[in-house]
């Protein structure tokens, strides 16, 4: 069941954050992962880059998803480096 790259990277991250959100919510974490983890790992990479900088409440819990449950540690560990920095910019002052 993977997301094929082509037809996410034509939409906004604003899209795509709302399908992982969506499939976070109908399946879980590994819903999210298996719907990334086919993708080259520059892309996935990228996306967890994209979802970092949205405003989006869903980003956190997606981000969380992807680096407690990525089975690269690379991609896993960006993601909870970019939850970390989107809780940081959220809550800051002014933002």
């Amino acid at each position: 069941m993977g997301l094929e790259p082509g037809v996410a990277s034509s939409g906004t991250p604003d899209e795509g954050l709302a399908l992982c959100a969506a499939l976070l919510a109908a399946g879980g974490a590994p819903a999210v992962v298996e719907a990334i983890g086919g993708w080259p790992l520059d892309t996935q990479l990228a996306l967890v880059d994209d979802f970092r900088r949205l405003d989006s409440p869903d980003a956190g819990p997606v981000l969380d998803a992807v680096g407690r449950h990525h089975h690269d540690r690379v991609v896993a560990k960006a993601a909870r480096k970019a939850a970390m920095q989107w809780r940081s910019r959220s809550t800051a002052p002014g933002t």
